[in-house]
């Protein structure tokens, strides 16, 4: 007798449970927002990669224009350096003929002939 009330009881119980819908279920939603939030921060990680990759290549950028400032740097005080170097001497020169300009004349009289 009590079996005759205890499987209906049972059953009773069994499909009340088949009743609640999947996603109604507390499991479900939780591994619904534990996946949801594993999208998320798989989104920022792939955007968090693309930023360093930026700042990486930026980076190189900056090593590059550096030396290329350098050797810009380099090259004008070489240019300045030679450019003083010509002004010295087209000036010792001028003193030169200016100190002795007959000397001047004759050696570009001679030079001339």
């Amino acid at each position: 007798m009590r079996l005759r009330l205890l499987l209906p009881l049972l059953a009773l119980a069994a499909g009340a449970c088949s009743l609640t819908r999947p996603e109604e279920q507390p499991a479900y939603i939780k591994a619904t927002a534990v996946e949801n939030r594993v999208d998320r921060i798989e989104h920022q990680n792939a955007a968090l990669l693309d930023l360093q990759r930026q700042v990486e290549s930026l980076q190189a950028e900056v090593r590059r224009l550096r030396g290329d400032l350098e050797e810009a740097q380099h090259e004008a005080k070489s240019a300045k350096e030679q450019q003083r170097d010509l002004y010295a001497d087209a000036d010792r020169r001028l003193v030169a003929l200016e100190a002795h300009p007959a000397t001047a004349a004759a050696a570009g009289g001679a030079a001339a002939a």
